[in-house]
């Protein structure tokens, strides 16, 4: 049986507003559909309620009678994509596209990921259940991260503007999924590289980090993280989410390429 049984998507007029998701029909992995679905039908509301107050602004200081001047439609899109789908561990990243004004969209990126220890419930983990209490891991893990991007050339880290992730690492704020084989960070357009570079990622396998992992974490052998997947790097179909929106709409947004497979 796939893991995956379809994507979902929801759209709300007169805004490009919708939310994209993937329905799961692997048994084990069913009863992550319903707080999937409650997070993204939050999300559609949120965006909704906020660009109804942004056109709302901008009507207030545009001439009667006319609409505001804007290059795009107002935009908020959020879609959920699958990074790697096994019986122990869901990890998934959402892209959240905006447009509210200014010359360009902008891109943010967030990581979940589920975690089912012992095959009893589904529970989203934060990165410090991968590693042991002892915080030394998150140095280790900046000079990785930060040794990656250079190698790939993004802009802001070779010309030392961004030389640092530890606070963000502390505080959980870098994006990140999981895989048998290791963690990546994802980078959103503009974190790390020019806006025309798009998205970048950085892959940091176990064995680079093995002396911080936990071994009753899901990527440990205890943890039985590593369990054969169902199906890995499932992802949904060409003309959905945020691809499908721009195309209802006549336009097309700026491609998000990677710098780096993952």
């Amino acid at each position: 049986m796939k893991p995956i049984g379809r994507f979902v998507e929801k759209k709300e007029n007169p805004f490009v507003l919708s939310v994209n998701y993937p329905v799961f029909a692997a048994s084990t992995s069913v009863p992550l559909n319903q707080s999937i679905q409650k997070n993204m039908m939050e999300s559609l509301v949120k965006n909704k309620t906020l660009l109804e107050e942004i056109y709302s602004e901008m009507q207030k200081n545009t001439p009667k009678g006319e609409k505001p001047d804007l290059a795009y439609d107002l935009t908020k899109t959020d879609e959920m994509r699958i990074h790697h789908c096994s019986e122990r561990f869901v990890s998934t990243y959402r892209i959240e596209s905006s447009f509210t004004g200014g010359a360009h969209f902008n891109y943010s990126y967030f990581g979940e990921t589920w975690w089912n220890p012992g095959g009893k419930a589904w529970r989203i983990i934060a990165m410090n259940a991968l590693f042991t209490a002892d915080t030394a891991y998150i140095q280790h893990l900046n000079t990785l991260i930060v040794a990656k991007l250079k190698q790939q050339g993004a802009q802001f880290v070779v010309d030392g503007t961004i030389t640092d992730f530890t606070n963000l690492l502390r505080k959980g704020r870098l994006a990140w999924v999981m895989r048998p084989a290791g963690i990546t960070f994802i980078f959103a357009p503009l974190s790390v590289a020019t806006f025309a570079d798009g998205e970048t990622a950085a892959f940091i396998p176990w064995k680079a980090v093995k002396q911080y992992v936990r071994k009753d974490g899901p990527q440990g052998r205890t943890g039985r993280g590593v369990a054969k997947p169902q199906r890995d790097e499932v992802g949904p179909p060409a003309n959905s989410g945020i691809a499908a929106a721009a195309q209802q709409h006549g336009r097309r947004l700026p491609a998000r390429r990677l710098r780096h497979p993952f």
